[in-house]
């Protein structure tokens, strides 16, 4: 990281100044692949059979479970962490798209039954 010494400004000067210094180093230093995304909404994608599927494969590994909301948050936190990480690793090194998907799926998966089981809960 390169550091930016602004000199003959002071408090809020200075940080400004050094603001746009950054954003400058940086815009051209990025490197890797774009990724822009567009909410068309979500008619017709295939996702709802996706998720059926990744509930039954969560359902073999892990069976039915008991948690807190407090641990059933950890774990919608951990798998939005891994989906992160394959942004990150597409968008970076050699990641693939597929892999962004796959995590994504398995998020909305745990958030999807994260609200079945409030709604049938605190009904």
């Amino acid at each position: 990281m390169k550091l930016f010494l602004v000199k003959g400004f002071s408090g809020k000067e200075r940080l400004t100044k050094w603001s746009v210094l950054a954003k400058q180093h940086y815009r051209g230093a990025a490197v890797g692949k774009k990724i822009d995304l567009t909410d068309f909404g979500l008619d017709d994608t295939g996702f709802a059979g996706m998720i059926e599927k990744e509930d039954e494969s969560q359902l073999a590994k892990w069976d039915y479970q008991t948690h807190s909301a407090w641990e059933w948050l950890a774990f919608i936190t951990e798998e939005l962490g891994e989906l992160s990480k394959a942004v990150s690793e597409y968008r970076f090194r050699e990641g693939h798209k597929q892999d962004i998907v796959a995590e994504a799926v398995q998020l909305a998966t745990l958030a999807i039954k994260f609200a079945v089981m409030a709604k049938e809960d605190l009904s």
